[in-house]
């Protein structure tokens, strides 16, 4: 006789319509919703006079930790969120895995304006949740695009996605130009996106958002644009300070960033070693994620004849970032560029004093609140020397460095984005 191990029919038969059933919830609730946001966008263009402005806003920096860039679009969604008749329209993966759901890294409970559609795709159902996936990204969130009728559309991140094919009038920011000074600093593969994508991005935007003078500057010596068609909207502080407490090596040089070659940390690895031949007994920490292209910068410190002193953290919780700020003897942060700058900013408005480079933006941040020094190593060493035997001037410059930051607000950032949006919109 044959015994195999055949499932129960029966079995195999509820299984089926398990998942013939979660497919047939999904379609509906979907189906529902895009019938409501055709409906409202309809019955909203119809009544144009005084109603809300519609802000469709790319979501997709939300979907893994953080960056810069992420905690940029976060502020400005947070900030944006509330302020007179607006209304956001969030968009990322519509259709996302049960498990993964939402799908975001940011909290959404607080925002009363930002509306956000995500459907949890069921481990049970036909066709697989990769199918599903695709569908959401490739049909699905396109059509609430469209539906929404959206006045106009944000995208923080250069580049808007581009299934997002219904959009309207557009609004984009541009963090710095590294692909077209510095390609050899890049991902090839983030190198080939912007390269192929961003010429029609800035062509058909409405307006243009950069981080700093200097970034407009590039932007329009790469694409002769008008200087009216981009708008420089610093930034703001997105740092906080924080009680809690470490035990880290007194005292200390330190670096904040990530380890990539654009960073220009061999130099300062070298500068290091200058100064504890000089003499000097610093530690340094060198905290940030480690980069594209960083393959020689570890080898570096490994090799380093003062490693032993060199503290590489790949990742720090929120609330220990300011520690480290506030306990360093400096901030060296000998960037070769930068569309702005964010960590010259954090340690000005924790009471760290910093050296950095009058290469791109930097300047910009700093004003006259840091000391700067040529990106060479022995440049970089010499201004550590100076600091380390001045305290006069290194007390001068935190004063100095805490008026600079007050400079810079996310609510000032929101507000005069918010400016833009609505008159791209109004055109």
């Amino acid at each position: 006789m044959n015994e195999s191990a055949e499932p129960p029919r029966q079995a195999t038969s509820t299984s089926q319509s398990g998942r013939i059933l979660n497919t047939i919830r999904l379609l509906r609730d979907v189906a529902q919703d895009l019938m409501t946001a055709f409906r409202r966008g309809r019955g909203e263009r119809s009544n144009d006079k005084g109603r809300e402005l519609t802000i469709g806003f790319d979501g997709y920096p939300f979907v893994e930790p953080l960056t810069g860039i992420g905690h940029y679009a976060y502020h400005i969604l947070k900030n944006i969120d509330g302020r007179g008749r607006v209304r956001i329209n969030l968009y990322t993966h519509t259709l996302i895995p049960e498990k993964r759901a939402p799908g975001l890294f940011i909290p959404l409970d607080h925002l009363k304006n930002v509306r956000y559609r995500c459907y949890p795709i069921p481990e049970k159902i036909l066709f697989g949740t990769r199918f599903w996936f695709g569908v959401g990204a490739a049909v699905v969130t396109p059509l609430f695009v469209a539906f929404d009728r959206n006045d106009v559309f944000f995208a923080p991140n250069y580049v808007a996605p581009k299934l997002f094919w219904v959009m309207g009038k557009k609004v984009i920011t541009v963090h710095d130009c590294t692909f077209a000074f510095y390609p050899e600093l890049l991902r090839a593969e983030t190198l080939k996106h912007l390269v192929k994508h961003l010429p029609r991005e800035v062509k058909g935007a409405a307006q243009i958002i950069t981080d700093s003078a200097q970034t407009k500057m590039d932007i329009q010596q790469i694409y002769a644009l008008p200087p009216e068609k981009i708008q420089v909207i610093s930034p703001g502080n997105p740092i906080r300070n924080s009680r809690a407490t470490l035990n880290l090596k007194m005292p200390y040089v330190l670096f904040v960033g990530t380890l990539e070659p654009r960073k220009n940390i061999a130099a300062l690895l070298d500068a290091y070693e200058i100064i504890r031949r000089g003499g000097i007994h610093l530690h340094l920490y060198l905290v940030g994620k480690i980069g594209w292209g960083s393959r020689l910068i570890l080898e570096k410190i490994r090799s380093h004849p003062f490693g032993e002193d060199i503290f590489q953290v790949s990742y720090v919780p929120s609330e220990h970032l300011p520690v480290y700020y506030k306990k360093a003897f400096c901030l060296a942060y000998p960037s070769l560029y930068e569309g702005f700058g964010f960590p010259v900013l954090e340690a000005m408005s924790l009471g760290c004093p910093v050296i950095t480079t009058r290469l791109s933006s930097l300047p910009e941040v700093g004003g006259d609140a840091c000391y700067y020094v040529e990106p060479d190593p022995a440049s970089i060493a010499a201004g550590i020397v100076v600091l380390h035997g001045n305290e006069q001037l290194r007390k001068d410059l935190i004063e100095r460095g805490r008026r600079q930051a007050q400079k810079f607000s996310w609510e000032a950032c929101a507000g005069k984005t918010l400016e833009v949006l609505a008159q791209a919109a109004a055109r």
